[in-house]
C-alpha cells in the first residue's frame, strides 16, 4: 500500500481513538450535557473505526472508492469509462453492508446495538435526549466487545491506544454482562411462543434496555409473566415487551427480505391479538400463540401465503391479483 494510503489510514485510526475515548469520558461525567457530547463522540468513533476495518479488508483498493457513498460513470476522454466516487462517504448502513460483502460482518445483536446507538445520536441532534443514562451506559457498555474486536482486526491493542477510557469500558461491560445473566436467569425456563425468543435477552418497550427480569422467576408460563425493567423501573405489559423484542431479533431478518428480494415478513399483524408478533415462518404468533391452519387457493390448490391466510382469504396471492387485474 503507498505513502499516501497509509497517511490517510492512520490519520483516520486516530482519530477514530481520539472521538472514543473523548465519547468514554464525557459518560464517565455522569451529566445529561456531557452525555449528548458522549454519544455524539462515540457514535464518531466507531464509525471511523469500523471504516478502517473496511480499508483493512481491501488493501489493494483505492479508499476513496472503498468509503464513497455513491458513485457516478464519467467518459476517461479515451473511448472507455471511470468511475468518480461521491465527496460524501458511507454511513453506518452502508458501512455494516460491505462489511458484509468483504468479510467482516457483525453479529446480529452488535448490529442491533449499532442500530440503536445511530438512533439515539440522531434524536440528540434533534435536540432530544434518548431514553436515560442507563440505557446509554448499556448502549456503550454493549458494544464494546466490537470495540475490541475491531481494533484487534486492525492489529492494534486497545488497551495501549484508549489508555484510561479502556478501563471504564471494561469495567461498565462487566457490571452490564453481569446484570443481563440475571435478568435472562429469571426467565430462561419460559416456554415461549416462538422459538425466536429463546435465548434471547427481552427488551423494555419504554427505554429500549435489555434489563428486564421476571419478577417470579419459578413462573413457565408465558401468558402469566410479570415483568420490570431494571433500567427505568417500568413494569411492561409481556406483550408489549415480545413485540419490541422481536422486532430487535427479527428486524435483520425483515431487513434483508426487503433489500434482497422486495418481500415482505417474516413478521405480520396478528389476526387474533391484533400485535405486529406473528412469525410466518412459525406459523405462530409470538405474542398469544395463535397459529392459522394450511389453506390451499380455491381456484388453483396452491398453498395461500401466510399473511393471506391472516386475512382470512381464500386465494392465493396470484389468484387474487388476476382477480383484481380483470
Amino acid at each position: 500500500m503507498d505513502t499516501m494510503t497509509m497517511n490517510c489510514r492512520s490519520s483516520m485510526f486516530e482519530n477514530s481513538v481520539q472521538s472514543i475515548k473523548l465519547g468514554v469520558e464525557d459518560f464517565s461525567a455522569n451529566n445529561n450535557q456531557r452525555v449528548l457530547s458522549a454519544i455524539r463522540n462515540f457514535y464518531s468513533g466507531l464509525l471511523l473505526l469500523g471504516k478502517e476495518v473496511l480499508i483493512t479488508s481491501s488493501p489493494n483498493s483505492d479508499p476513496d472508492l472503498l468509503l464513497a457513498s455513491s458513485y457516478q460513470p464519467l467518459p476517461d476522454g479515451k473511448g472507455g469509462m471511470k468511475i468518480n466516487p461521491s465527496a460524501a462517504t458511507i454511513d453506518f448502513d452502508q458501512l455494516l453492508k460491505r462489511l458484509r460483502q468483504f468479510g467482516k460482518p457483525v453479529s446480529k445483536e452488535e448490529r442491533g446495538a449499532l442500530e440503536d446507538l445511530k438512533e439515539a445520536r440522531n434524536q440528540i441532534e434533534h435536540g432530544h435526549i434518548p431514553h436515560g443514562h442507563e440505557k446509554l451506559r448499556e448502549l456503550i457498555s454493549s458494544l464494546f466487545p466490537l470495540t475490541i474486536n475491531w481494533f484487534e482486526i486492525l492489529g492494534e491493542d486497545p488497551k495501549h491506544h484508549l489508555d484510561h477510557a479502556y478501563a471504564v469500558m471494561l469495567e461498565m461491560h462487566k457490571v452490564f454482562e453481569a446484570e443481563l445473566r440475571r435478568c435472562r436467569n429469571s426467565y430462561q425456563n419460559v416456554d415461549f411462543y416462538s422459538d425466536s425468543l429463546n435465548g434471547e435477552a427481552l427488551i423494555c418497550p419504554s427505554c429500549g434496555s435489555t434489563l428486564i427480569e421476571q419478577l417470579a422467576s419459578e413462573n413457565t408460563n408465558q401468558s402469566k409473566m410479570k415483568l420490570r425493567c431494571r433500567s427505568c423501573g417500568t413494569t411492561p405489559e409481556a406483550e408489549d415487551v415480545i413485540v419490541e423484542t422481536l422486532e430487535t431479533v427479527l428486524g435483520y431478518e425483515a431487513y434483508i427480505r426487503m433489500t434482497d428480494t422486495g418481500e415482505d415478513g417474516p413478521i405480520y399483524l396478528c389476526s387474533f391479538c391484533g400485535k405486529d408478533t406473528f412469525v410466518d415462518f412459525e406459523e405462530t404468533c409470538a405474542a398469544c400463540g395463535y397459529t392459522v391452519e394450511m389453506k390451499n387457493c380455491a381456484l388453483c390448490s396452491s398453498n395461500i401465503e401466510t399473511e393471506l391466510r391472516l386475512e382470512g382469504s381464500d386465494l392465493c396471492g396470484y389468484c387474487r391479483y388476476k382477480m383484481e387485474k380483470d
